[in-house]
């Protein structure tokens, strides 16, 4: 059997690679990678977020990060995220 395989490109804004050595994306990124696979969470990133109103998580980093690690929360646990 034969698999093949898709690449996903995903665009990270030039403002989001100064962000890699802040604690808060280590935090952002603990949060998602509790139930999600690296390649997954690139995905969550990527995609629109009716917890930001609309928009990428991506796309709004780093001004709403606190919004962003809310709605990361809230994706792992929708039950109890965000609380904590």
């Amino acid at each position: 059997m034969t698999h093949k395989f898709r690449t996903v490109r995903v665009h990270i804004p030039s403002e989001v690679y100064g962000l890699m050595d802040d604690p808060q994306m280590a935090d952002l990124m603990a949060i998602l990678l509790t139930r999600e696979t690296r390649y997954s969470a690139a995905c969550w990133l990527a995609s629109s977020n009716s917890w930001l109103g609309g928009p990428s998580p991506l796309s709004v980093l780093p001004e709403r990060m606190a919004d962003v690690i809310f709605a990361a929360r809230r994706h792992v646990d929708p039950y109890n995220g965000g609380h904590g």
